[in-house]
């Protein structure tokens, strides 16, 4: 890191007297890292680093770093137009590898808090919706009884929108519907024949809310399909006009390529059900120009 900061200050004083006043980097942001960069001297510490590091990717996320030069006549345009592709194309590549880790320190950094808020609901007996699950999925995966009963007493679970499921709530549906009552992981497990039945569209799972996550969806389909569970595909479209369901075929079904790395799901067409209107059109399309101008129509 301090080679990557040194480097990149160094670039930004060169592009600093090569553009001269016309320089776009913003004054403040510019003015505070040069200086602070200028007070410290050998040996710098880690809190030196941190501090330009923070400034170069607040720099690096401005807007204003996005204006090339302007009013440089007596310089080749040429030579600004590459000085500055190469500053920027350098400020966000080092601002994507310094938050690379932010997520781990984060983590490291607000696990006393998590441990603080563990210890206040326990203290004064209170539980939030994580605590929930949490403790029901522990209840029915480590005692035996409360799984057997809850097995006998449960003959049939229909769960809808179960794209999003969080991983939690797929553990515990699988392990009611298991068909050894002993099992106790929800991977493992093979259902009941009859006694489970999923609906779930992953085209609609876009919200993550609470820890959804369409890869659970998916993990879990591809296990009940590999241990016998019928799965139906519903493809005709009720509501819409073929029209309506050409349009949406079309647009969608190169965008929805069910990448399992990326967590997308996979496109299903929709069938034609009934014709279209022959008094009136279905579908009306009005041109829109490029999303990089500035007016939309």
């Amino acid at each position: 890191r301090q080679s990557s900061v040194d480097l990149l200050v160094e670039q930004i004083k060169e592009y600093a007297e090569l553009t001269g006043r016309g320089c776009p980097l913003p004054v403040r942001l510019f003015r505070d890292f040069v200086n602070a960069a200028e007070r410290t001297r050998s040996p710098r510490s880690a809190q030196y680093y941190d501090d330009l590091e923070a400034r170069l990717v607040e720099l690096a996320r401005d807007r204003g770093l996005t204006r090339p030069p302007t009013g440089l006549a007596r310089l080749k345009r040429e030579v600004l137009t590459e000085a500055h592709e190469k500053l920027t194309t350098a400020l966000k590549a080092f601002a994507r590898a310094a938050d690379a880790d932010l997520a781990a320190l984060l983590r490291d950094e607000i696990w006393e808090t998590l441990d603080d808020y563990t210890h206040l609901k326990a203290e004064r007996g209170r539980l939030d919706f994580l605590d929930l699950l949490l403790l029901a999925r522990d209840l029915i995966r480590d005692k035996d009884a409360v799984r057997a009963g809850f097995q006998k007493r449960f003959t049939h679970l229909f769960v809808d929108e179960f794209q999003d499921t969080d991983p939690l709530q797929a553990e515990i549906l699988l392990l009611l519907v298991a068909n050894d009552p002993r099992e106790r992981d929800w991977r493992a497990v093979t259902p009941v024949p009859g006694k489970l039945f999923l609906v779930g569209d992953p085209k609609q799972a876009i919200y993550r809310f609470r820890r959804a996550d369409v890869g659970v969806y998916q993990e879990v389909k591809a296990l009940l399909c590999g241990r016998g569970v019928v799965h139906l595909t519903l493809t005709t479209s009720f509501r819409a006009t073929p029209a309506i369901q050409n349009a949406v075929n079309y647009a969608f079904a190169p965008l929805m390529d069910g990448n399992a790395e990326t967590l997308q799901a996979g496109y299903v067409p929709l069938a034609q059900h009934r014709a279209d209107p022959p008094a009136q059109p279905s579908l009306v399309a009005l041109s829109v120009p490029s999303p990089d101008r500035k007016s939309v129509v």
